[in-house]
């Protein structure tokens, strides 16, 4: 493998305004798994770049303007929450949502959060008293984002940039969220899915997208319910609840 010309793409790439906040051991990752499909100079740039904007960058949004040194006690946490596609989104649900999940597991103290973006900003909306709050993603400026709100809330430093599917935190969670990540993780590497729903959690709260970004549906809501019947099968997890809350499916799992 050319060594020099991997890392010059992955230079590029974290050179760029967009892409400077991702985990750097991603784009090397994502570098050499191009360069091994013959990938060479711009195309192989371009090709790591499409990749981070498929499964991150179009979820991003304008979370990457929020300062995170600039959120004073007391900041508005909706605003922030609206500055990413995926809580956005969320937003308006946010209580059926969490409400949905705690029909079945009342009590969570300590939350594990898997590619998390700004998901545990609406910690607020959760009914649990927790008490450590795990949460990890590509995005170093979002994990900037939620190590400030855990300091405001004075919860443990638990916020780390990591590869969601290689990064497993210590001891056990009593609630782990797999928020629209799955197709994703599945779509890196194959065999990912059944991998993270292997994790040591006593529940696992699994969302996933019925529309596109854009909006459209085309069949997504089935693609998607039929990708996680069959993960949730092979997990040797119960189901405790499956619905449709807003515009994510909810699954809730127990055990095995």
């Amino acid at each position: 493998m050319n060594q020099p010309a991997v890392e010059q793409a992955v230079q590029k790439v974290l050179s760029s305004r967009i892409y400077a906040q991702v985990l750097p051991a991603l784009v090397q990752k994502i570098a050499v798994e191009e360069y091994q499909k013959g990938r060479k100079g711009n195309d192989l740039v371009k090709a790591v770049k499409t990749r981070l904007h498929r499964d991150w960058g179009a979820f991003s949004g304008s979370s990457a303007k929020v300062n995170p040194a600039g959120l004073s006690d007391g900041f508005d946490v909706d605003a922030v929450l609206k500055s990413h596609a995926s809580t956005a989104e969320r937003l308006a649900v946010m209580g059926a949502l969490y409400g949905g999940i705690a029909d079945v597991c009342p009590d969570a103290a300590v939350i594990w959060d898997a590619a998390c973006a700004l998901t545990p900003l609406s910690l607020g909306y959760m009914p649990w008293h927790v008490r450590e709050y795990h949460a990890w993603d590509i995005d170093g400026h979002a994990i900037a984002l939620v190590a400030r709100y855990f300091a405001q809330r004075g919860l443990p430093a638990l916020a780390v940039t990591a590869d969601a599917l290689s990064y497993r935190p210590p001891g056990k969670a009593d609630l782990l969220f797999l928020f629209q990540f799955l197709p994703v993780a599945e779509r890196q590497r194959k065999g990912a899915a059944p991998a993270l729903l292997s994790l040591n959690a006593d529940y696992i709260a699994v969302t996933l997208p019925t529309r596109s970004l854009g909006g459209h549906r085309a069949g997504i809501a089935a693609f998607n319910e039929a990708l996680m019947d069959g993960w949730a099968d092979a997990s040797g997890r119960k189901v405790l609840k499956k619905e449709i809350i807003g515009h994510e499916w909810l699954y809730v799992l127990k055990g095995p």
